[in-house]
This record gives structure tokens, C-alpha cells and sequence, in this order.
């Protein structure tokens, strides 16, 4: 599996209370992810999906020849200050996009390098989010 990371602020994603029923209890990242797949579609780039996950939310871009993938989330640091029941301002949170490429068995057998797909949608999803001015980029909490 080859991946990259980056981390940053925005007062652009709000957080909307029961968001994370489809995740896992502080697990943001809905307003985040269609907001970018929204972007790398007017950027040229095929979407598949946008589907929760237990740690946030995914972006798939493509399946073949591997899965390549963008995550969105937020950190959790967050939730130890909060009340239980408390929902927390976009803000607030230390937002993550996570750019994953996996590949089968055969894959790796074949010597398939994924290095490529994954530098490629990390430089297009880091620029879109650093263009936004709402945004700013942080380093890793």
C-alpha cells in the first residue's frame, strides 16, 4: 500500500450533529469529502463514489488496475475536551486528506509500482485544498 497525508484548518466544513452515525463516534468529513470530489470532477479527474467509512470518509477514484482512494477526516484530539453529546465547529478540528493506493495479490506479484497514481492525486487534491483560502495547510497534530 502507498499513500501520502497532509493536514489543515478550514472554516469552510461545518459538522452536522449525527454526522458521524455512519461513521464512528468524532469520525468527520462528509462536507469535506463531497466538497473535493465536487473539485477533482471540475479538474478533470473520474469519481466513482464517495462512501462512509469507519474513520471518516472516502473518495474512490478508480479500482483498476488498483484502488486509488483520497480519505477525509478529522483529527480526534478534539473529543477529549468535549461533552459526550457535544458536536464541535468545523473550525475546531484539524481536517486530513489521505491519498492510498492498494493493489491485489497479483499486483504485487506482477511488481505493479502505484508510487505514480498516489504522487499524481496527492499534488491535485493538496492544490485544490491550498487554493481555497478558507483553508490552511498544518502540520501533522
Amino acid at each position: 500500500m502507498s499513500q501520502q497525508q497532509f493536514w489543515f484548518r478550514s472554516t469552510l466544513f461545518e459538522i452536522k450533529p449525527g454526522e458521524d452515525e455512519e461513521t464512528n463516534p468524532f469520525c468527520y468529513g462528509r462536507q469535506l469529502s463531497r466538497w473535493l470530489r465536487d473539485r477533482l470532477v471540475i479538474d478533470g479527474r473520474i469519481v466513482e463514489e464517495v462512501i462512509p467509512e469507519d474513520w471518516g470518509w472516502c473518495i474512490v477514484v478508480q479500482r483498476k488496475p488498483h484502488l486509488l482512494w483520497v480519505g477525509c477526516g478529522c483529527v480526534h484530539g478534539f473529543a477529549a475536551n468535549q461533552p459526550s453529546a457535544s458536536v464541535p465547529r468545523g473550525s475546531e478540528v484539524v481536517w486530513s486528506c489521505m491519498v492510498v493506493a492498494e493493489q491485489s495479490l497479483f499486483g504485487k506479484l506482477r511488481g505493479n509500482n502505484t508510487t505514480p497514481s498516489v504522487d499524481a492525486l496527492f499534488k491535485q487534491v493538496k492544490k485544490i485544498v491550498e487554493r481555497e483560502s478558507s483553508n490552511a495547510l498544518v502540520s501533522q497534530p
